[in-house]
């Protein structure tokens, strides 16, 4: 089993949403979050993809800068460099993700819209079926 993290941060770029050649949709993007204590600040960067309805959804409402809070499963991604050096980096692949609410006075005019309930239901694949169970 895969660790499970959940992180609260700001978008490094804009995601990038491509599709595999079966049509899934993959959303990469990177999330940077920070902690202080007292006068030092200590500063994580994370690669994440999520797949599917997911990935789809997060491309339609994220841009650089936006904060995100988000619950993934961490795991190491290695590789030969092409100058035969090995390399590996840390992946968050992406379970569940939220909005964070921030100040509305501060947001830009060109920022996306957050979405309705409706279209959050759909990403998440929650159906009128799994929405009116009884626990």
């Amino acid at each position: 089993m895969l660790p499970t993290i959940t992180v609260t941060g700001r978008l490094t770029s804009d995601p990038q949403l491509s599709y595999t050649p079966s049509q899934t949709a993959v959303c990469e993007f990177g999330v940077a979050a920070s902690e202080k204590y007292g006068d030092k600040e200590q500063k994580c960067f994370l690669n994440c993809v999520a797949w599917g309805k997911q990935g789809e959804t997060l491309n339609k409402y994220f841009t650089k800068g936006k904060p995100i809070q988000l619950t993934g499963s961490l795991k190491t991604e290695s590789w030969k460099a092409q100058d035969g050096s090995s390399r590996s980096k840390q992946v968050c692949s992406v379970i569940r993700w939220g909005f964070v609410p921030q100040d509305t006075t501060s947001e830009k005019s060109s920022e996306k819209s957050l979405p309705t309930k409706e279209a959050m239901d759909e990403a998440m694949g929650k159906t009128d079926e799994t929405q009116n169970i009884p626990f």
